[in-house]
This record gives structure tokens, C-alpha cells and sequence, in this order.
């Protein structure tokens, strides 16, 4: 179940472009935008996302049975264009926060408590995915029940 998770979470990032795209294409960015884009960028630099992406590929092979091949792992994450989802994930950070919150969050996760948060999220998301596939489950069956009544 932890799988199913953490695959779902990784074709999560399939759609990103096309969110990043419409969060900062257009001809008319306007200021407000392109200083939510700057702090972002800093976030960026603060908390980068493959740090992010390699907690949650080191997660997922750990639950997986690709555990005991660590090369398979390497590989995997030396795909990735990190290019490409750094500045997908900045134009998305830009897009659902305000400056304040870019900023509170850099400075939060560049702190060491943030750090420690940071790099324990993957554990925490992979442990809680059955849990909330399981009450997910659960409230599809009662509604589905409920509605056949």
C-alpha cells in the first residue's frame, strides 16, 4: 500500500508542467507574480526539491522490492530532469502561496528544526498513505452503501 502511495505521489508530478505553465505563462506576469517567483527561488535554493524527490525515491524503494539493489536507486534518481522540476516547483510555489507564506516556509525549512521535518516528511507521507487509503476505502464503501438505500 505504501507502494501505491508513493507511486501515485510520483505520477503526481507528471501533471506539473502543465500547472507550472499556466501559473506563470502570459504575457502580462505582473509584478506581484514575479516577486512570489524570486522568493520562491530563493525557497528553491534553501530547500531544494530533490532533496524532496530523493527522500521519497529512497522511501519507495525501501518499501519496494528494489531494496537490495541501492544501484537501481542511483539510477532512478540521476534520471530525473532536476532542472526541470526545480522550475516547475518554484512556478508552482509562486502559484498557490502568497510571498509571506514563501518566505515563512523558507525560513522555516531552512532552520534546523525545518531541516529535520524536511527530511522526515517522506517517512511520514509513506507511513500515513495506508491509513489514508484505508479511510479512504472505508468512505467510498459507506457512501456507496448509503446511496444504494
Amino acid at each position: 500500500m505504501k507502494q501505491t502511495f508513493l507511486a501515485l505521489m510520483a505520477l503526481s508530478f507528471i501533471g506539473l508542467p502543465a500547472y507550472a505553465q499556466n501559473a506563470v505563462s502570459g504575457k502580462n506576469v505582473n509584478l506581484q507574480m514575479q516577486q512570489r517567483l524570486e522568493a520562491a527561488n530563493s525557497y528553491e535554493q534553501s530547500v531544494p526539491v530533490n532533496m524532496l524527490v530523493e527522500g521519497l525515491a529512497k522511501e519507495f524503494f525501501t518499501q519496494s522490492n528494489f531494496k537490495a539493489n541501492p544501484e537501481l536507486v542511483n539510477r532512478v534518481l540521476a534520471a530525473y530532469d532536476m532542472n526541470s522540476l526545480r522550475e516547475k516547483s518554484t512556478g508552482l510555489l509562486a502559484y498557490h502561496f502568497t510571498m509571506d507564506e514563501i518566505i515563512a516556509m523558507r525560513d522555516f525549512y531552512s532552520s534546523p528544526i525545518g531541516q529535520s521535518i524536511y527530511t522526515k516528511m517522506p517517512g511520514y507521507l509513506a507511513d500515513l498513505a495506508p491509513v489514508l487509503q484505508s479511510e479512504t476505502k472505508k468512505a467510498i464503501g459507506k457512501t456507496m452503501q448509503n446511496s444504494l438505500q
